[in-house]
């Protein structure tokens, strides 16, 4: 999720700056897709040499018509977060909804498959079930590392 998500802000940035008639030229982009990742990451890891010219290798970046490419995936997992807050708030009254929702497949909208469980994908509490599961996986996380013994504060890059 985090390489999605600092996709998302690289695209976004990267686009505003197209629209605003910046010169997008390499050294640009890639001053643009380093300050998206120190967004992300802060100093949590150690790039390596020459690595601000990934984007590079990503052509839905600068290809016509895939504008916003990483954004269906942080919507999917911020959604699967939140169905999964609900089932720890509700339990096993949740599962035969949840049930339903996988049996629907794709057919029907992401917002059609959250009403059938009683959530509207349009009301801030929906998602911020999410990031408050993001936030309690990042404890377990955090507090796993700290019984183990993990004299760093981070996961090593």
């Amino acid at each position: 999720m985090f390489q999605e998500g600092f996709r998302f802000i690289f695209e976004a940035s990267l686009y505003q700056q197209a629209e605003e008639g910046v010169e997008l030229d390499g050294n640009k982009i890639a001053e643009l897709w380093r300050a998206a990742q120190d967004r992300v990451y802060g100093d949590a890891v150690d790039w390596l040499d020459d690595s601000e010219w990934d984007w590079a290798r990503f052509p839905h970046h600068y290809f016509a018509g895939t504008r916003f490419y990483n954004y269906p995936y942080v919507f999917a997992q911020l959604f699967v977060f939140s169905l999964y807050r609900m089932y720890k708030e509700k339990g096993s009254e949740f599962v035969p909804a949840f049930k339903s929702l996988l049996a629907a497949g794709s057919s029907r909208s992401a917002a059609e498959l959250a009403f059938g469980l009683g959530m509207d994908i349009e009301s801030p509490e929906f998602w911020r079930k999410g990031m408050e599961q993001a936030a309690a996986f990042m404890e377990e996380l955090e507090s796993t590392m700290e019984v183990s013994g993990s004299s760093a504060s981070r996961p090593p890059a």
